[in-house]
């Protein structure tokens, strides 16, 4: 049976049958791992002991509370790619670009719709089946399948920023940690003065330590800059010797420990910073994009779908790359993650290419996720859906005002990205120098030959794309690595 079916006939069922208060167990429940991650990102804990916890409240949801989460996870997963498809269809014939966006949303699509485009139906039935597939899923979103009691999502409940004096102390050490680290370099201030407050200073957001599904990631329902605990662990036992690491790690692997030793370890805090400096600097781009746009408020709100807005995301991955290049030019031995550092040199080669395939990459990995332009007309559709199936005035018109508060920023996206893709062309063409200078100060610093050998090497090839004979001179006069 189709996730869809299942859960549908298990809400039409759940009036009939007494309220499961009893608490959830989710290894009881054969959750994927992309469910998990789901519930993760609704700030549930999934706990050792089995047991699902608001992040906020600290309460445990009971069964038939983690039941409701995990079926408003599937119908709204459904809704958006249903939707997603709903808009493919409505461009005509089905070309090869369509057809490729709709077989990418077919995991999150009812079954009856994916077999529709296994069988490479006429776009008249796929029409039809897409519709009937919205008609099912608003049925429950219009509360005609919910039972009683249907939980809130646990960010609704939790709190904006700190749950005890301890966490608001970190808070405070972290944001602290960020400025100084950001106010060292130009592209930094540039992205601390976007978020100035009245005074002129620097007002981030609220910065707390949680399970998360990143290192560090903007929860805009909140409006907070998530640290993993994970990762903030992970950070903390790395600066000790790896005798004292395994006892360090099981000290403070509770989350009120961690805190604990954060607090009371400054050069932690300082180091945690310096090491996701570039991954801030993209979320602390959502922040700004939140409180530019009115977009990510609706959305919290329920007057847009929960969209992955890609041009979001480009505009926050090319300023965290523009970051690391300034980075490397005003700190040519500056550490850099490995991963970020591949993304940055990728964005080098060939910056129009590098968006794209982002783009691309986006679309492929998130049934959610469009650009500004698609979910103004995906809540136009939505709206005039609404309007065929009900008469709440309401409803339509709280999506009516969010629709609106779309415009303006959709207007102003295109001018931004193209801003941002003119100053990653000219840091693409004076990028090669500052690069050899960075692998030239990770070979003189690598523990041993071997490694030495090969960022010489990679050194030499930036050093001579560069044009600067003086550098290429520099770097070949290291050849060798003697040690």
């Amino acid at each position: 049976m189709s996730p869809l079916l299942l859960a549908a006939s298990l809400l039409a069922a759940a009036p009939a049958r007494a309220a499961d208060a009893r608490a959830a167990d989710w290894r009881r429940a054969g959750l994927s791992d992309a469910m998990k991650e789901a519930l993760r990102g609704e700030r549930l804990r999934l706990e050792d002991d089995g047991r699902v916890r608001d992040a906020g409240t600290n309460l445990a949801l009971t069964r038939d509370q983690l039941f409701e989460m995990i079926s408003r996870i599937k119908f709204g997963t459904q809704r958006l790619a249903l939707e997603r498809l709903d808009l493919i269809l409505s461009r005509g014939s089905l070309g090869p670009a369509g057809r490729a966006a709709a077989e990418a949303l077919k995991p999150n699509l009812p079954e009856d719709v994916a077999r529709s485009l296994d069988e490479y139906a006429s776009l008249g039935k796929l029409r039809r089946t897409t519709a009937a597939g919205m008609s099912r899923i608003a049925d429950y979103f219009d509360g005609a399948r919910s039972f009683p009691g249907r939980v809130r999502p646990s960010w609704a409940n939790a709190p904006r920023s700190y749950s005890d004096e301890s966490g608001s102390a970190l808070g405070r050490r972290l944001r602290g940690a960020v400025v100084k680290r950001l106010a060292a370099d130009p592209v930094g201030r540039r992205v601390l003065a976007r978020l100035a407050g009245a005074d002129g200073k620097p007002a981030l957001p609220p910065i707390v330590v949680e399970d998360a599904s990143d290192p560090a990631q903007y929860d805009y329902r909140r409006r907070v800059l998530i640290v993993d605990g994970a990762a903030a662990l992970a950070s903390v036992t790395s600066g000790v010797p790896p005798k004292d690491r395994a006892a360090l790690a099981t000290m403070i692997s509770a989350p009120p420990a961690l805190t604990a030793y954060l607090n009371v370890h400054p050069e932690a805090v300082a180091s945690l910073i310096a090491s996701n400096d570039a991954l801030l600097v993209h979320e602390l781009m959502h922040a700004w994009q939140d409180r530019r746009d009115p977009v990510m408020r609706e959305m919290a709100r329920g007057g847009l779908p929960l969209a992955l807005i890609v041009d979001y995301e480009v505009e926050a991955w090319t300023t965290k790359n523009l970051y690391i290049a300034s980075r490397l030019k005003n700190s040519p031995g500056v550490p850099v993650d490995i991963n970020e550092l591949r993304d940055y040199r990728r964005m080098l080669e060939d910056p129009a290419r590098w968006a794209v395939e982002l783009r691309r990459r986006y679309a492929a990995a998130a049934p959610n996720a469009m650009d500004l332009d698609d979910l103004q007309e995906m809540q136009r559709r939505r709206i005039a859906f609404i309007r065929e199936r009900t008469a709440r005035a309401a409803n339509v018109r709280a999506m009516t005002r969010a629709r609106r508060t779309l415009e303006a920023s959709a207007a102003a996206i295109s001018t931004r990205l193209a801003a941002l893709a003119a100053e990653a062309g000219r840091a693409a063409k004076s990028a090669e120098g500052p690069l050899a200078e960075h692998y030239l100060a990770l070979a003189l610093d690598a523990p041993r030959r071997v490694d030495c050998s090969a960022l010489i090497e990679t050194a030499e090839r930036y050093a001579g794309r560069s044009g600067d004979a003086e550098l290429l001179g520099k770097v070949r006069s290291h050849k060798g690595c003697p040690r």
